[in-house]
């Protein structure tokens, strides 16, 4: 009985280890962006007009949870693809509650300790919407990504490539998306020009 209850704890240590190692890699990779480059994206919240605005009272709930849960899970984030992903192993969108998570998760995992409120809000955006997307093979630098809509593409305001190619970052600027109505993230190959397409309605990320 202890010895499988020794095996049970081990592979659950091992689980929440792999998904800490997934944590930090889509986190702290090297961007194919300049310095100068990072820093011009506007790093505000302060409106309380944007769809996936939180308060202070809300961030530190998610900052309680985030250190209290067992390890840190981005399954809610992850869209829904279509029939053929191709080179695509997922895509996730960020709104600010997922940025909240995933720091509060990440300092107390690798520092033991509870991140302050103004170390999180100095990194939450209230003008650009993120999306990431995890390749195979590292060929994050033949994608394209945009967002359809209503008819129209909205392009990112910004691309990273982190990993080496294993993962973009795409920026979307929210004064463009409609957040009441469905949206699709299409990521474009822009060698066969085929496209991998991803279903985003954004109630569902509250």
């Amino acid at each position: 009985m202890v010895k499988k209850m020794l095996i049970s704890m081990t592979a659950m240590g091992v689980i929440a280890a792999a998904v800490m190692f997934l944590l930090i890699s889509l986190t702290s990779g090297e961007t194919s962006g300049s310095p100068d480059e990072k820093s011009s994206l506007s790093r505000t919240f302060s409106d309380d007009t944007y769809f996936y605005y939180l308060t202070e009272q809300e961030i530190d709930k998610i900052i309680e949870k985030g250190i209290t849960s067992s390890f840190f899970s981005l399954e809610k984030y992850i869209l829904p693809a279509g029939a053929d992903s191709g080179d695509v192993a997922f895509a996730y969108i960020e709104p600010p509650a997922l940025t909240v998570a995933r720091k509060a998760s990440e300092t107390y995992q690798l520092y033991g300790r509870k991140v302050k409120r103004q170390e999180i809000i100095k990194e939450l955006m209230d003008g650009y919407l993120p999306f990431s997307i995890r390749f195979e093979e590292n060929k994050g630098f033949l994608y394209d990504a945009v967002i359809e809509q209503d008819g129209e593409i909205i392009s990112a305001d910004r691309e990273e490539i982190l990993g080496g190619g294993a993962i973009k970052r795409a920026y979307f600027n929210v004064s463009a998306i409609d957040f009441k109505k469905e949206a699709k993230l299409v990521l474009i190959d822009t060698v066969t020009e085929e496209k991998v397409i991803f279903t985003v309605v954004f109630s569902e990320y509250n």
